[in-house]
C-alpha cells in the first residue's frame, strides 16, 4: 500500500452523536456531525453526514468503514446511490469503541509514543455481556496500541458495539493486560451520571453538574470506588445505570435548581467530581508505572471534563498531557479512519492537530447584505456591552465554539453571565469560557507550565487581582475555561487586540452559537433562526463583514 492517494469514508453509526468523515492521505478532508445537519440533538442516524461528506469531497473513495456493523446494509443502500463510491469497498468495521477514541487522541496529539486513557459511559461489548468502562493503552507508530488496563462491567442489555476479536487482531496485535471485571453495570463515568440524574438532566449533559460542583463543598460521603478504580455499586440504588442514584438520594430528584435549594445538589456534584477525577488519576498513575511513559492523552466522554483535566496537570507536574477536543462519540468516525489508514499503510508521519479544528463545508453567504461593519466596529460594540454572534468559515469539529460559530460578549461586565444565560436560556449556575490573547493569558490565569490552550479543554485559576476585573468569565470557584488565541487564528487575534485598545484587556466571553438544547449553528439560515429566536443584539458574518 502507498501512503498517498488513499481516501477513506468513515461512518460512525452508533447510539448517539453519530458522524461521518473522509480521510484523504491521512488528513481529515471533510467531517460532519449529524446533529448539526438534522437539528436533532445527538442524532443517531448519520444519513445527512454521509451524503454531505461524499458530495463535498467529490473524489473517488477507496474504502468505506461502517463502525456499527448492524447498520452496514442501510449504509450500503445510501452509498450505492452516490456516484464516487460503491459497496464493493465497504468494510464492516466491527470495532473496538475505545480503540477508535484512543486512535483519534493519539494521532492528533503529536506524541511519538504515549499513554492513552479512555473513559466513557460504555464502549464495546466483549463475550456477549461485558462492557468497556475504562481502557488504558500504550500507543506508538504506525498502529501499535498495547492495552495496559481494561475495566469491564456486566452489561444487562444487548448492544451492537460488539467486538469481532479476530478482525481486531488483524488491526491491532493484542497482548496480555490487566483486566478488571465489575459484576454490576457501569464504571467511573456512570458514577458521574448519578449527579446528572439527581438534578433531572440527561446523562449526556454532564457539563451541568460539573459547573454546579464548584458551588459545593465536602460532605460526609463514603468512598465510591475500590482499589481497582471500580465503583462500589452497593452504595447506589439497584437500577439500570441510566437511572441509578446514591442510596440515600432516593426521592430527592429535583426538577429545577434555584439559588435557594441548590446546596445539597452542589455538594453531591462536588463529591462526584472529586472522587471520579481522583480515580482517573489513579489509572494514569498506574499506567505511568507500567509503561514508564510520561506522555498522556485523555479521551472519551469524561475527557470533556475540564475540571478533571486541570486536576491531572496539578497531580502530575512532570507529565505532558494532550486533551482531545473532540473527545465524545462525535470523534469516533475520525479515530476509526485514522486507525484503519495507519494499519494499511504503516505510515509514521506525525500530524498534530493544528491550532484550528474546523471541518465541513463553507456555505455561500454572499447574498446576505445589511451593513458593512469592520473588526474595529465590532470591538466598539462589544465594549458597549452588545452581544454579537459571529458566523464565519467552517464549523467547529468538536463541542466547543472556537470563534467560527461563537457568541461574544464583554467579559468585564459584572452582569455578563446573567445576560448571556438569558440569551441562551441556560441554567444560572453554568459558567462561561473566555478567549484571550495567548501572550496575555498568564497575566489573567495561573496556567503553570501550560503556554497555550487553543481548544478550551482545561480550566485555570483566575489570578486574584483579576477576579473582579473579568467577572463575566470567572466561575464561583475563581476558575475559567480558557481559549488562547495566537496570530494564526484569523480575525480573533485582531478583534482581541482592538478590544484591548478600547478596554485595556484582550479578553472576551466566548460561548457556542446556539440556544439551550440545540446543536451548534451550521448554516447561515441556522444563524438567522437563532438571532430571531433570542434576544441577541447582532449577527456578524465575518467574511463579508455584514452586520445584522
Amino acid at each position: 500500500y502507498h501512503t498517498n492517494n488513499m481516501n477513506i469514508l468513515s461512518i460512525n453509526y452508533g447510539v448517539h452523536d453519530t458522524s461521518a468523515c473522509i480521510l484523504k492521505d491521512g488528513e481529515v478532508s471533510v467531517y460532519f456531525k449529524e446533529e448539526r445537519l438534522s437539528k436533532i440533538k445527538r442524532d443517531n442516524d448519520p444519513i445527512f453526514s454521509i451524503v454531505n461528506c461524499v458530495k463535498t469531497f467529490n473524489e473517488k473513495i477507496d474504502y468505506v468503514l461502517v463502525i456499527s456493523y448492524p447498520n452496514a446494509k442501510k449504509c450500503a443502500k445510501i452509498i450505492n446511490k452516490l456516484s464516487n463510491t460503491s459497496i464493493d469497498n465497504l468494510v464492516e468495521f466491527s470495532y473496538n469503541h475505545h480503540l477508535s477514541h484512543a486512535s483519534l487522541a493519539f494521532y492528533n496529539s503529536g506524541f511519538k509514543k504515549s499513554i492513552v486513557v479512555v473513559v466513557d459511559g460504555q464502549g464495546s461489548i466483549f463475550k456477549d455481556s461485558l462492557a468497556e468502562c475504562e481502557t488504558v493503552y500504550l500507543a506508538s507508530y504506525p498502529n501499535n496500541f498495547e492495552c495496559l488496563i481494561k475495566n469491564l462491567s456486566v452489561n444487562k442489555e444487548h448492544s451492537y458495539f460488539e467486538v469481532d476479536e479476530e478482525f481486531d487482531k488483524k488491526i491491532i496485535p493484542y497482548k496480555n493486560y490487566e483486566c478488571n471485571i465489575n459484576e454490576n453495570e457501569g464504571g467511573i463515568a456512570n458514577v458521574y451520571n448519578t449527579a446528572s440524574i439527581l438534578i433531572s438532566q440527561n446523562i449526556f449533559e454532564n457539563g451541568k453538574p460539573m459547573g454546579l460542583s464548584s458551588y459545593g463543598s465536602f460532605n460526609d460521603y463514603p468512598k465510591f470506588f475500590n482499589n481497582k478504580s471500580q465503583p462500589i455499586w452497593d452504595l447506589f440504588t439497584d437500577k439500570h445505570s441510566h437511572e441509578r442514584l446514591f442510596k440515600t438520594h432516593k426521592g430527592k430528584i429535583i426538577k429545577e435548581l434555584t439559588k435557594e435549594n441548590y446546596k445539597f445538589y452542589a455538594d453531591y456534584a462536588h463529591e462526584v467530581q472529586v472522587q471520579t477525577q481522583k480515580e482517573v488519576g489513579n489509572l494514569i498513575e498506574k499506567a505511568i508505572e507500567k509503561s514508564e511513559c510520561k506522555n498522556v492523552c485523555v479521551v472519551g466522554g469524561y475527557g470533556m471534563n475540564i475540571v478533571a483535566n486541570h486536576y491531572y496537570l496539578q497531580r502530575f507536574p512532570d507529565v505532558e498531557f494532550y486533551f482531545e477536543p473532540n473527545a465524545d462519540d462525535g470523534g469516533l468516525s475520525i479515530g476509526a479512519a485514522m486507525l484503519y489508514y495507519h494499519a494499511l499503510t504503516k505510515d509514521k508521519t506525525i500530524r498534530p492537530l493544528k491550532t484550528t479544528s474546523f471541518h465541513g463545508v463553507a456555505y455561500d453567504i454572499s447574498s446576505y447584505k445589511e451593513k458593512t461593519t469592520s473588526i474595529n466596529d465590532i470591538a466598539n460594540l462589544l465594549n458597549q456591552n452588545k452581544s454579537i454572534a459571529v458566523y464565519t468559515g467552517l464549523a467547529e469539529t468538536g463541542q466547543r465554539a472556537l470563534g467560527n460559530r461563537s457568541i461574544l460578549f464583554n467579559a468585564l461586565n459584572p452582569d455578563a453571565k446573567d445576560l448571556v444565560n438569558k440569551i441562551k436560556n441556560r441554567e444560572w449556575y453554568r459558567p462561561f469560557a473566555c478567549m484571550v490573547l495567548e501572550e496575555d493569558a498568564n497575566i489573567y490565569f495561573d496556567m503553570g507550565r501550560i503556554k497555550s490552550s487553543p481548544f478550551m479543554t482545561i480550566c485555570f485559576p483566575v489570578r486574584s487581582e483579576y477576579v473582579k476585573i473579568i467577572p463575566g468569565v470567572t466561575h464561583v470557584d475563581d476558575t475559567c475555561r480558557v481559549q488562547t488565541v495566537s496570530q494564526g487564528d484569523g480575525y480573533l487575534y485582531k478583534l482581541l487586540q482592538e478590544f484591548k485598545k478600547l478596554s485595556g484587556h484582550g479578553i472576551l466571553l466566548n460561548t457556542s452559537f446556539n440556544l439551550a438544547g440545540e446543536p451548534l449553528v451550521e448554516t447561515p439560515e441556522d444563524a438567522f433562526n437563532t438571532l430571531n429566536n433570542s434576544c441577541l443584539d447582532y449577527l456578524w458574518f465575518e467574511e463579508t463583514q455584514q452586520l445584522f
